[in-house]
C-alpha cells in the first residue's frame, strides 16, 4: 500500500479582514458588518420616552434602531415608525398615548446585514413595518 501525507495549512477566506470567514459573513466585502444583530434588550417605557440596551451581539457597526408603535400587541405589520434609523438607544414618542389608549412598542436593531425584532412567546420571528 502507498501511504501519503499532507503537510500543509488551510484557512477560510476572509476577504474583508473582519475575522469572520466569507462563508459565514453576511457582508464579506464590508469589514464593518458580519451578522444581523441580536435583538435590542430591556425596553423601558416612560411617560414620553423609550430606552433600551444594545444587542448582545451587534454583528458589526453601526447598529441602527427603528422604533415601531402599534395599538395591537400582536400586529406590527402596519405599525407606525416613530423613529427610523437612529443610533442612540433612546426615543421620544411625540404621539404619546392618550389616557386609556393602548400603545405597544418594538425596537428593531439593524445593520448592513439586516435587522430583527426578536421573537414572540411562541418563538416565531416578529414581523414589523419597514421604516423609511
Amino acid at each position: 500500500s502507498v501511504l501519503s501525507a499532507f503537510l500543509g495549512w488551510c484557512a477560510a477566506l476572509d476577504g474583508d479582514s473582519d475575522g469572520v470567514p466569507n462563508d459565514e459573513d453576511c457582508a464579506p466585502g464590508n469589514p464593518d458588518a458580519w451578522a444581523i444583530p441580536t435583538p435590542a434588550r430591556n425596553l423601558r417605557v416612560g411617560t414620553s420616552f423609550l430606552q433600551w440596551e444594545a444587542p448582545v451581539d451587534p454583528g458589526g457597526s453601526p447598529v441602527l434602531y427603528d422604533v415601531l408603535r402599534s395599538g395591537d400587541p400582536s400586529e406590527f405589520g402596519s405599525a407606525s415608525c416613530i423613529e427610523p434609523g437612529q443610533t442612540d438607544p433612546l426615543a421620544i414618542d411625540t404621539g404619546a398615548p392618550e389616557p386609556n389608549e393602548l400603545y405597544c412598542y418594538l425596537v428593531r436593531a439593524h445593520n448592513d446585514c439586516g435587522g430583527t425584532l426578536g421573537v414572540d412567546s411562541q418563538s416565531t420571528p416578529r414581523v414589523g413595518t419597514a421604516c423609511p
